[in-house]
């Protein structure tokens, strides 16, 4: 507990820092509740309980217990809504001489930056799929010679795509 609850100063220094900017008088206040839990935590630490931690491909999934935890993670929200968040808060550790991001992120919000990409490159395959269909259709269309088959095909083509972009739906 003892290196989590140095992480958590620095991590509360590092807040400081960003709280300071803001010059909000309410976020003084969170900031001087975020002090008091890691002071609180400082005399409590059996207090404070992982009950479960594991990794996935979701990250790094923590369930905490006890009340200090709570009053932790329900300052951090408060901080992360103070500060105007709409999807992320991220703030910097910094532990034997190592940069570490800590990301508090609203998941009822927009895709996170990995999230988006992979959403990005599914929508990007249905489309070159969709593309190379249409670059056939119309290749063949040129060799016919005839108009009448030309627009048939330009029709097939428009309906692959209208295709690609249901499936993508």
């Amino acid at each position: 507990m003892t290196n989590q609850l140095e992480t958590a100063k620095e991590w509360l220094a590092d807040l400081n820092k960003i709280i300071d900017k803001t010059d909000n008088e309410c976020t003084r206040k969170k900031r001087d509740v975020l002090e008091w839990l890691v002071e609180s935590v400082e005399w409590s630490e059996d207090d404070l309980q992982v009950n479960e931690m594991h990794y996935d491909k979701s990250g790094l999934n923590l369930k905490l217990g006890g009340q200090t935890a709570k009053l932790f993670l329900s300052t951090l929200v408060d901080l992360f809504e103070i500060n105007g968040g709409k999807n992320f808060l991220t703030m910097t550790v910094h532990q034997n001489e190592i940069k570490y991001a800590i990301t508090i992120q609203n998941q009822n919000g927009i895709d996170t930056p990995s999230e988006k990409l992979e959403r990005l490159e599914k929508q990007n395959q249905i489309y070159k799929q969709a593309l190379e269909l249409v670059e056939d259709e119309l290749e063949y269309a040129k060799t016919t010679g005839n108009d009448e088959v030309r627009d048939m095909y330009i029709k097939n083509s428009i309906r692959f795509i209208n295709e690609a972009l249901e499936r993508e739906g």
